[in-house]
């Protein structure tokens, strides 16, 4: 897991690294570092602010309970987005 600095931060790549960060965040956690848990939570909303509200509902909203074609609708105007400059 890498976070990347944020300068090299892009549209094509803030959702791994909103995905790595939840993860180091969730085994700061774990270890009951403090320290780390502020850390990981500030860097978390900074990429939150970086990322669009389609991106972020792609990694956070839970589309179990929703028709596929929503989550594929979704995914596809995300990668739309990420793969355009």
């Amino acid at each position: 897991m890498n976070i990347l600095p944020k300068s090299e931060w892009t549209k094509a790549n803030i959702r791994e690294q909103f995905v790595n960060a939840q993860m180091l965040l969730e085994e700061a956690r774990q270890g009951n570092d403090r320290e780390f848990i502020k850390h990981w939570k500030e860097l978390i909303s900074q990429i939150e602010q970086k990322m669009t509200p389609e991106q972020f509902s792609l990694e956070m909203d839970d589309f179990s309970q929703c028709s596929p074609d929503l989550y594929q609708k979704q995914y596809e105007r995300v990668k739309q987005y990420e793969v355009t400059s």
